[in-house]
């Protein structure tokens, strides 16, 4: 099943208008939500909408390899993990590389020797991985390589733990940009930017039109006015 939407300026919904394609929960796991480009982190952030398990913004469904990031969410002052993977068509991807950026006042942990932590999944087995801030504010560069492919087709790459200062609130964006890869080492290839959402807990942060403060707009709304 699919569900095509062309909304851009994004409203929440509640949970029961698309109840026929949920098994499981509130996770509606039957279809695929197609969202206008450069919109998923809103719609992955957004009450009634981020219930899809599987977003995919018009295009990108056709390209060899997409990065993914799943929305964070963080308690300011605390910590949390930037999960980044690949859905990959290519099957022998053997260097990639790409730029993190953050908001202001999220940052990667740093180890002893300065460098960024990260944990890598199997995926990335035998692969050597480096995470560093670059000269450019906010902004980490990812790079891996090895002489074995990348295992699999789709799944997770790896983790990056984050900070987030205790003055951040509301809803905050992130972002992968300028992928590029290569095939067997020679052949290269790049993959489209992606956006994510850094939600931070607890902010108090009222949606627009929200007039009883129960995080979504609806019929209720009117009769609070």
């Amino acid at each position: 099943k699919e569900v095509h939407s062309q909304i851009e300026q994004l409203f929440a919904i509640t949970d029961d208008v698309f109840q026929y394609y949920t098994n499981n929960g509130k996770k509606f796991t039957t279809a695929t939500l197609y969202v206008p480009k450069g919109t998923k982190a809103k719609y992955q952030a957004t009450d009634g909408w981020k219930n899809f398990q599987n977003i995919v913004e018009e295009g990108e469904q056709d390209a060899d390899v997409m990065i993914t990031v799943d929305p964070v969410s963080i308690e300011p002052g605390g910590t949390a993990n930037i999960v980044i993977g690949m859905k990959n068509k290519l099957t022998d991807v053997t260097l990639m590389q790409m730029y993190l950026h953050l908001p202001e006042g999220v940052t990667p942990n740093i180890d002893s020797s300065g460098k960024c932590k990260f944990t890598s999944t199997n995926r990335l087995a035998g692969f050597d991985v480096s995470v560093r801030k670059t000269l450019t504010a906010n902004r980490y560069l990812i790079a891996m390589m090895s002489s074995t492919p990348i295992a699999g087709t789709d799944g997770e790459l790896m983790y990056i733990p984050v900070s987030a200062a205790n003055t951040l609130s509301g809803i905050l964006e992130g972002s992968i940009k300028e992928v590029v890869f290569y095939e067997n080492g020679t052949t290269r290839g790049t993959a489209e930017d992606v956006a994510f959402s850094i939600i931070m807990k607890g902010s108090g942060e009222q949606q627009k039109g929200d007039v009883n403060g129960d995080s979504k707009v609806d019929v209720a709304d009117i009769a609070s006015v």
